[in-house]
């Protein structure tokens, strides 16, 4: 019987060894694909093209989130993301609490919260057919004198109950912009002048 006991034991030390990210959903962050995670980080790691990333309870960031892949969810899960107190990016454009650079993706079903280091809570940048569905985003502890939810160059779409709340630094709960800075666009080709063309001149091309 204690022979069988520590059978067990070695097998599931085995198992902890080969699938280190995976564990029980009390003491998981996040999951996707069915897999559980311990990290955020890790869970956002795995999450492939098409998948969704469900919160398994309230947690902060260290640095941004950066939804990158096509056609992921961020299912927020009736939790909340907010910046931990150490929470910090190489330049300005890393400060923001979560960033949305893909193609239909979609974040639903919670609360973004700021705070003194971070900047917007939903940065959409270039991004095209995001939904944002029955989410709150919460801006009245940010330290950064921005708006909490900014769209630039992307197409977006607002479902359900989506709700802004603004602080003594937001600028307003939304800001717009059709263009992406900084994107490098090809010279436009100069029109042709028309010439007359005089008999017994030669025409210049």
């Amino acid at each position: 019987m204690k022979k069988r006991w520590m059978g067990l034991v070695m097998a599931l030390v085995l198992l902890a060894a080969v699938f280190p990210g995976r564990v029980g959903a009390r003491e998981a962050a996040a999951e996707t694909g069915g897999v559980c995670y311990p990290t955020l980080a890790g869970a956002l790691e795995a999450l492939e093209s098409g998948g969704t990333l469900t919160l398994l309870r309230d947690e902060t960031l260290a640095a941004m989130l950066a939804l990158k892949k096509n056609g992921t969810t961020l299912d927020l899960n009736g939790y909340s993301l907010a910046p931990a107190a150490e929470f910090s990016g190489s330049h300005d454009n890393a400060r923001h609490l979560v960033e949305a650079a893909g193609t239909g993706i979609t974040v639903k079903n919670g609360t973004l919260r700021a705070g003194a280091g971070s900047k917007h809570l939903l940065n959409v940048y270039g991004a095209e057919d995001l939904v944002l569905e029955n989410v709150i985003l919460d801006h009245e502890a940010a330290g950064y004198a921005v708006a909490p939810l900014v769209i630039t160059g992307a197409t977006a779409r607002l479902r359900g109950q989506v709700t802004l709340r603004t602080g003594t630094n937001s600028w307003y709960g939304m800001n717009l912009d059709d263009r992406v800075y900084g994107e490098s666009r090809p010279p436009r080709p100069r029109r042709a002048r028309a010439r007359r063309c005089r008999p017994g001149r030669r025409h210049r091309p």
